[in-house]
């Protein structure tokens, strides 16, 4: 075996994302939960202004202009959903023996979990700085009522299954995207959010099982701090420690 064909065997999968959570943070999760090596090539947040000017001219190696985007053995998919697809095929020894009922299911808890619970943080985080105390603690609220709906939501869909896991016994991609919610509503929003999972037993039990996993633990470890790019979320997230109970 030559040296440049060892290099293609042993290739890791390539993800490049922001240095932030926000849209990426599930994937990296999802590497974790299940052991496999990658390459996590986070963008500075400084470079966030260059990268869309960059990012809309031909030839750029973004399909649609934005990240999240995986290169893996010279497939590249974009796009967050997607991607989350493409790894539950590649990385979930369970994915191929559930049935095609069982897949739109864990499809459509992972969809729920990053369009109504991840995406939303952006309205919040992308607020001027300095806005009113009154406006800051307004739309912080909706956040948090919408966060325990769906987690309430969620609690119901999964109840009458066994667990711990969405789909059993065994963790799926799915359940890194449920997981990186309740763990960011929880660094946000403190106290106030851990009494209302608390409240939902089965969401805490997901959360505490797959924040066990040694994959994950270590992702958390290296986990960004900042939910979005938002050059103004550092001073919002101090505000709003002084706003809410903690």
């Amino acid at each position: 075996m030559t040296e440049a064909i060892a290099r293609e065997l042993t290739r890791l999968p390539v993800l490049r994302y922001f240095e932030c959570r926000s849209r990426g943070q599930a994937l990296r999760f999802a590497f974790g939960a299940f052991d496999v090596a990658f390459e996590d090539l986070r963008v500075p947040l400084g470079e966030l202004a260059s990268f869309r000017t960059d990012a809309g001219r031909p030839g750029a190696a973004t399909p649609f202009g934005a990240l999240p985007v995986l290169d893996w053995d010279g497939q590249r998919v974009a796009q967050v959903l997607a991607i989350a697809g493409y790894l539950a095929a590649r990385i979930d020894p369970q994915q191929g023996k559930r049935s095609a009922e069982q897949r739109a299911f864990l499809d459509m808890i992972a969809s729920a979990a990053h369009l109504d619970m991840q995406a939303p943080y952006t309205h919040l985080m992308w607020l001027p700085a300095d806005c009113p105390d009154a406006q800051l603690e307004g739309v912080a609220q909706q956040l948090f009522a919408l966060l325990t709906a769906k987690l309430d939501q969620l609690q119901v869909l999964l109840a009458p299954h066994t667990g711990p896991f969405c789909a059993g016994a065994e963790p799926s991609v799915a359940d890194c995207f449920v997981y990186e919610s309740l763990l960011r509503a929880s660094d946000v929003f403190g106290a106030q959010f851990h009494d209302r999972l608390d409240a939902a037993p089965r969401m805490r039990e997901l959360s505490r099982e797959l924040g066990a996993r040694p994959g994950v633990v270590a992702e958390r470890e290296r986990m960004p701090f900042q939910v979005t790019a938002s050059p103004s979320e550092p001073a919002l997230r101090e505000r709003l420690a002084t706003l809410q109970p903690r």
